[in-house]
């Protein structure tokens, strides 16, 4: 039983690959043993930029500054940093939650206890200017989504079984899944026009993708099943997803 346990513990794995600059695709591997950030050019694998901890997440911008967030000695106490010739610290303190970077990619959102310990308040870090700023209060466990031209999605947790999406835009925070009851709402993606889809189960057992109306709210479903959509994404001009079976 001993060395079953040790092969099991010994099993090693990467995950969450992203195509970065240049056509490196990069990804988390703890082959080492400690997970980080690796990356592939086509003929090598290497890690990316050897970090003390461990790396939980990372994205990359439209230019290729890629942030990470790491914690130490397996804490949970996740950090924000962005990888260089050295670690340049985004976020420290408190617990955060990597978000995602603006369409031009000088500037990463994210949301973070650092001013609350028990809120994750919404925060910009601007690149020219190395400072971070809060954006918007948000009381409890809130996600940075996507920032597209639309502005920042959010995504609220009441609890694992009850969530509402957010719109950050021009200084001002707009609740887009307003609803009674537990229902889910989460995985915002604007797919432009004024049109974003997501994932629900309002008013349905299971939960499927819908599309909503930015400017007016009114939303339907386009995927509706007897089973639960896991995830989806867009490409080109199809829908495509997985499901629960």
């Amino acid at each position: 039983m001993e060395l079953l346990v040790r092969r099991v513990l010994s099993v090693r794995s990467a995950t969450a690959p992203r195509l970065g600059a240049g056509g490196l695709v990069f990804y988390l591997s703890d082959v080492t043993g400690v997970q980080q950030l690796w990356f592939f050019d086509g003929s090598r694998h290497d890690v990316y930029a050897p970090v003390e901890g461990r790396v939980g997440d990372y994205r990359v911008s439209k230019d290729g500054v890629v942030a990470v967030a790491v914690d130490r000695d397996g804490d949970e106490k996740w950090r924000l940093y962005l990888l260089g010739d050295d670690l340049m610290e985004v976020s420290a303190e408190g617990v955060n939650s990597l978000g995602a970077w603006s369409p031009d990619g000088s500037a990463l959102a994210f949301t973070s206890t650092r001013d609350s310990p028990s809120d994750f308040h919404l925060y910009v870090y601007r690149r020219g200017e190395g400072e971070v700023e809060r954006l918007a209060e948000l009381g409890g466990i809130n996600v940075v989504e996507e920032w597209s031209e639309a502005g920042i999605f959010v995504t609220h947790y009441e609890t694992n079984l009850d969530s509402t999406i957010y719109l950050f835009r021009d200084g001002e925070l707009k609740e887009l899944t307003k609803h009674s009851g537990e229902a889910l709402n989460f995985s915002p993606r604007y797919v432009g026009g004024g049109k974003a889809l997501f994932l629900t189960n309002a008013d349905w057992e299971y939960v499927g993708v819908a599309q909503m109306d930015l400017a007016t709210g009114s939303w339907k479903y386009l995927v509706q099943l007897d089973r639960d959509v896991e995830r989806f994404d867009v490409w080109g001009n199809y829908l495509v997803f997985s499901v629960n079976e």
